[in-house]
């Protein structure tokens, strides 16, 4: 493997990191903003994303908190 192609996959590591990261966060921010009673409509709207995907990474943030999921 050459250098430059050693410095391009260390930067997709790199980024892949990064997104992970920015997910979990997102996920963190949306769970908090539903226990704190904002609508999944504003939660959406300012997240850049669908109300069923707020809804979604919700129900996965209390799931994984040990809290039983919504049926």
């Amino acid at each position: 493997m050459t250098h430059n192609e050693q410095v391009a996959l260390d930067a997709v590591v790199s980024a892949a990191h990064l997104r992970r990261t920015a997910d979990l966060e997102r996920t963190r921010a949306v769970a908090a903003a539903r226990s704190a009673g904002i609508s999944l409509r504003a939660i959406a709207e300012v997240a850049g994303i669908s109300i069923s995907r707020v809804h979604q990474l919700a129900q996965l943030r209390g799931t994984q908190q040990g809290e039983s999921p919504a049926v």
